[in-house]
């Protein structure tokens, strides 16, 4: 397991439809671990677009499996697996690297075949580069509702590791 320091991720696109997937198959990448919440859907909805589920629905015609982990409860995730067909793995305890290893096999990948993809810096593509995996950060949130932690805290300190470092 390759583990990359940091909070940068390899890739940073607006939304799903954008991730460059034929470049993520050309690296070898043939999983993809999806957090819930501003990434598949909006916090706490229960609802995916057409648009998100057709998308997934080409996922494994262009040679990708995928599955969802997310921090959040099994009555919330399993019935969104359900919807998409995709194994989802709950309470991951992100960003523990043993939520992402878990979702490896149960994708029976090993982590740098791998891609996580979220729009939180802090859990999903820090803890993915700690497990090795290639990450994906989407730019632009589904809706601007969050967890207050998160809406007050992380996107706060992640403006900040965002931020462009000034020269010396």
């Amino acid at each position: 397991m390759r583990k990359k320091p940091g909070f940068k991720a390899d890739f940073e696109v607006t939304a799903l439809c954008r991730i460059p997937l034929a470049e993520l198959r050309r690296r070898g990448v043939r999983g993809l671990i999806f957090d819930l919440d501003n990434t598949i859907t909006a916090w706490h909805s229960m609802e995916i677009s057409p648009e998100v589920r057709e998308w997934f629905a080409t996922l494994p015609e262009q040679g990708f499996s995928a599955c969802i982990l997310s921090n959040s409860h099994q009555e919330r995730v399993l019935p969104m697996g359900r919807t998409l067909s995709l194994p989802a793995l709950h309470m991951a305890r992100k960003p523990l690297v043993t939520g992402y290893l878990r979702a490896c096999r149960e994708l029976g990948l090993k982590p740098e075949e791998v891609a996580m993809i979220s729009d939180q810096l802090l859990t999903d593509i820090w803890g993915g580069n700690r497990a090795g995996l290639t990450t994906v950060l989407l730019t632009e949130l589904i809706d601007n509702r969050e967890f207050l932690g998160t809406r007050l805290f992380s996107r706060r300190v992640e403006k900040l590791l965002r931020r462009p470092k000034r020269p010396r």
